[in-house]
């Protein structure tokens, strides 16, 4: 899997979004995913700079690779994944 490095999170942030690892309240990674950057304007809602990485990423004449890079590691954060085992009661 790709590394999100401080240099792209610093290009992502001039653009007003970064790739944020997320965790839940046990400490275990949830994998990554794209938020807008809090300190920014650019984007209204976190949904609107995914759309905005998305619709960048995905483009087939001039696909931006930051975009790219960081979709690309989102997703595969999620197929590598390991469900949590419940503890039965």
């Amino acid at each position: 899997m790709q590394n999100w490095t401080r240099q792209d999170s610093l290009a992502a942030q001039e653009q007003g979004w970064d790739a944020f690892e997320v965790w839940d309240s046990d400490m275990e990674s949830l994998g990554y995913e794209i938020q807008r950057h809090d300190f920014k304007t650019t984007f209204v809602s976190d949904e609107a700079a995914r759309e905005y990485v998305r619709e960048r990423a995905s483009r087939t004449s001039s696909r931006d690779a930051l975009c790219h890079k960081a979709w690309v590691i989102v997703f595969q954060s999620k197929l590598t994944k390991q469900p949590k085992k419940r503890s039965k009661k």
